[in-house]
């Protein structure tokens, strides 16, 4: 087995300047991870039809940007999102 280095120090760090927001196939599928949710589910929750998750994710089309930014705000606020989409679904 190869030589571990005994520390990181040369690992990078990430943050906001040297990292970006994966494109929305991976905000979808990271959000549905956080979450626990499976596709037909947050299909509902954003009340859209499943083939149009299953697109997104498998990269076969793009959301528009309404669905883009819902999207983005799902992946960086996914409980919150989620909260508010149910509630809204309830009414």
């Amino acid at each position: 087995m190869a030589d571990l280095p005994d520390d990181w120090d040369d690992a990078p760090e990430f943050d906001a300047t040297n990292s970006a927001d994966p494109d929305a196939a991976g905000m979808l599928k990271v959000s549905r991870a956080v979450l626990g949710l499976t596709q037909q589910r947050l299909a509902d929750l954003m009340d859209i039809p499943l083939a149009t998750l299953r697109n997104w994710e498998q990269r076969r089309t793009v959301p528009d940007d309404a669905a883009r930014t819902l999207i983005t705000l799902l992946f960086r606020h996914p409980r919150e999102v989620a909260a508010m989409l149910e509630t809204d679904r309830a009414a």
